[in-house]
């Protein structure tokens, strides 16, 4: 019976609390997100379903010798409200993308006796990973002057990270001692974040 009485509690906690704030004037929201292990960016929110809002964060970084690209999108429910503050929790998933490729030099074992310095091989190196994953966090928010948001972040998540080296050059072919991988595997993290929004 009391257990009962507790998930009622906490259902009417989670209905009651958000309508006493209410939607508010504004219903979207632009910032800057940051989150660890995806490193953030870019964050755009809607709140027009308030108090369950949609947010997506992205950013995308492009060099001539590779690019590192993620995306993260979430939704977000605010048990807790007050003027100046809402806790809420937040479920979300996403990937991180990273590329680079640079020159790298071998150096080749030398078959003399003594030893002689041997040129290095200047080969094409390539480096890819990918992060995907999912989590679940809760965050505060403090909201200064009804429009400007500061948040922190923290949780749990899962997700698959894939690692590849190779060497797309046809000098690589003939030598068999290059260090080349290809790993996939699983792992969970803790997972937080902070951010900066501003309401409108």
């Amino acid at each position: 019976m009391k257990q009962h009485i507790t998930a009622i509690s906490f259902l009417l906690m989670a209905v009651v609390f958000p309508a006493m704030a209410g939607t508010g004037e504004y219903k979207w929201g632009v910032g800057i997100q940051g989150n660890y292990p995806l490193w953030g960016g870019l964050s755009v929110k809607y709140l027009g379903f308030h108090p369950m809002d949609l947010l997506v964060i992205g950013r995308v970084y492009l060099d001539k010798n590779g690019d590192d690209t993620s995306l993260v999108g979430a939704i977000s429910y605010s048990f807790l409200e007050t003027k100046y503050s809402r806790t809420y929790i937040i479920f979300g998933g996403g990937g991180r993308f990273k590329r680079e490729e640079r020159d790298w030099d071998y150096y080749p074992m030398s078959e003399e006796k003594p030893l002689k310095p041997i040129k290095p091989i200047t080969l094409k190196r390539s480096e890819r990973s990918s992060t995907i994953g999912v989590g679940i966090m809760f965050g505060n928010e403090l909201i200064l002057f009804s429009r400007y948001g500061f948040n922190f972040e923290f949780g749990q998540g899962i997700g698959r990270i894939h690692e590849k080296v190779e060497y797309p050059d046809p000098k690589a072919l003939e030598i068999e001692d290059l260090k080349r991988r290809d790993e996939a595997w699983f792992r969970s993290s803790f997972v937080f974040g902070f951010g900066f929004h501003v309401y409108f």
